[in-house]
């Protein structure tokens, strides 16, 4: 499994990053990926961690209302 810088969203671990995590370490965490990017030559693939027990729906709400939360503090930006 490739490793990955994460951001974590919801939950105990909420507002943390950590790097390098796979999705294994993810998963023992009582988390899942959610949103993951593609990652360019020799960088980690960035990804947005939500609770295992929030439902597609409830994980798309959260991300949704963070990015528009950073878009409002910073136009133009966003980040993971």
């Amino acid at each position: 499994m490739a490793d990955m810088d994460v951001e974590f969203l919801g939950g105990e671990l909420a507002g943390q990053s950590r790097a390098p995590v796979n999705e294994d370490e993810l998963a023992k965490l009582g988390y899942r990926s959610a949103l993951m990017t593609k990652p360019h030559a020799g960088e980690l693939t960035m990804c947005i961690a939500v609770p295992v027990a929030w439902t597609k729906a409830e994980a798309h709400q959260a991300i949704k209302e963070k990015f528009n939360t950073d878009s409002q503090r910073r136009p133009g930006k966003r980040s993971l």
